[in-house]
């Protein structure tokens, strides 16, 4: 299977508290009544409605940073996605914003944005990457 040259990835921007943003993707929950059957689930995956993404297509970020490409810097391709998914935030007045993820568009069907009592993520859609 040949190498692809660009990757579609899906993007959501929020807010998400310290304490819970580094377990927001990893920490399993249990949603099966039936002990037998036990379906870990991070609270990520739950909010997204899917059983399993793999983890190896995802990367998140949090922090206070005096601007969202200094939130964004130091991460994959953000050099070629930092400036679009910050104008993209800028023009759907997005406030108090400490936390980003990205994922391969095949990994998550239908994302969707998120509002919690704790936390809310907001989906900004798709940004090619030339990798």
């Amino acid at each position: 299977m040949p190498m692809r040259d660009i990757e579609t990835y899906h993007f959501w921007v929020g807010h998400v508290p310290v304490e819970i943003a580094g377990e927001y993707f990893v920490e399993a929950v249990d949603t099966s009544d039936d002990p037998d059957d036990p379906t870990p689930l991070s609270p990520f995956a739950i909010d997204q409605n899917v059983e399993y993404y793999d983890h190896d297509f995802l990367e998140y970020g949090w922090g206070d940073a005096p601007s969202l490409l200094e939130l964004f810097q130091g991460y994959s391709y953000a050099e070629q996605w930092g400036e679009e998914l910050a104008a993209r935030c800028e023009a759907a007045r997005l406030k108090d914003v400490n936390f980003f993820a990205f994922i391969n568009e095949e990994e998550i069907e239908e994302p969707k944005s998120v509002r919690k009592e704790q936390y809310w993520l907001q989906y900004m859609g798709t940004i090619k990457v030339k990798i």
